[in-house]
C-alpha cells in the first residue's frame, strides 16, 4: 500500500526449516518412531509459495 516496512513476510514452512537448520527448533523422534506418515504438497506451498524443498527437509527430522 505504498509504505515500506522494515521485516519480511516468509512462510510458516519456511520459517520452520530454518529454525530447524539453526536449532533453534528441535523435535522429539521418538515420538513418532512408531508411526507413518504420508505428506502431500499443497499446491499453494510449494508451486506458488515455492516453500516445497522446505517443506520435505522438515519431514526428515520427524
Amino acid at each position: 500500500m505504498g509504505r515500506d516496512h522494515n521485516f519480511e513476510v516468509v512462510h510458516s514452512v519456511t520459517l520452520f526449516a530454518e529454525y530447524l537448520r539453526e536449532g533453534r527448533l528441535k523435535l522429539d523422534k521418538s515420538v513418532f518412531a512408531e508411526e507413518r506418515c504420508t505428506y502431500q504438497d499443497p499446491c499453494n506451498v510449494s508451486r506458488n509459495g515455492g516453500c516445497g524443498k522446505d517443506a520435505r527437509e522438515i519431514i526428515q527430522y520427524l
